[in-house]
């Protein structure tokens, strides 16, 4: 399922594998899970330890975030979306008295 952050957050992400008739099947060694993005402008991936992975934000657009299971030779993709810096703030200016 397609995902969206803004520039500056992260998210994790977490693959299942399932049978041919849809049963979940737990992934013995997670370890062997690595993860990528298409575009490490828009997003940075960081595999951890436990297979799951940590995607952030750099840069407003979309990237195909990629999982692979070397193990089973099993590989899936998905869409991470980021948008644009939100506005925490807002300022006034003067212009030159006239």
């Amino acid at each position: 399922m397609p995902a969206s952050i803004l520039v500056g957050q992260s998210v994790i992400a977490t693959a299942t594998e399932a049978s041919a008739t849809g049963v979940n099947v737990p992934i013995p060694n997670p370890a062997t899970l690595s993860w990528t993005t298409s575009d490490p402008a828009i997003a940075t991936s960081t595999t951890l330890p436990d297979g799951t992975a940590t995607f952030a934000g750099v840069s407003a657009g979309t990237a195909t975030v990629t999982v692979t299971d070397a193990a089973n030779g099993l590989t899936t993709s998905d869409t991470l979306t980021v948008g644009g810096p939100v506005a925490t703030s807002i300022a006034i200016t003067f212009g030159t008295p006239q």
